[in-house]
């Protein structure tokens, strides 16, 4: 299964990242493997973590508690929608994920 960051999940990520790594390197480092794992696992099972939203699902990055990743699998493809931290304000996941769960009804309805 092939991974596709949106803009936003993939800027969430970096943000994230870029924290940590004014931390320390190494809980950079970290951060960066817990968040691979976590996207492998949810590429090779996709189905098998909780919905949240419509199509969307989240899985919790494991020694980064507080982090989800938000995504929804396609036959073909792992959609990451965000890299959410759980203090965040919740508007701005629910935005990101509505727009997600209407873009993916309409191509679901188009689709033969």
């Amino acid at each position: 299964m092939v991974v596709y960051w949106l803009p936003a999940a993939l800027q969430d990520a970096r943000e994230a990242h870029e924290w940590y790594l004014g931390q320390s390197a190494k809980l950079a480092a970290e951060f960066l493997h817990e968040l691979d794992a976590c996207i492998l696992e949810a590429a090779a099972t996709p189905n098998s973590f909780p919905k949240v939203e419509g199509p969307i699902h989240k899985h919790r990055l494991r020694k980064f508690s507080r982090y989800g990743v938000y995504y929804y699998p396609t036959r073909e493809h792992l959609i990451v929608v965000s890299v959410f931290h759980g203090m965040r304000d919740p508007a701005e996941l629910a935005k990101r994920l509505g727009k997600a769960s209407r873009k993916r009804s309409r191509r679901v309805r188009k689709s033969p």
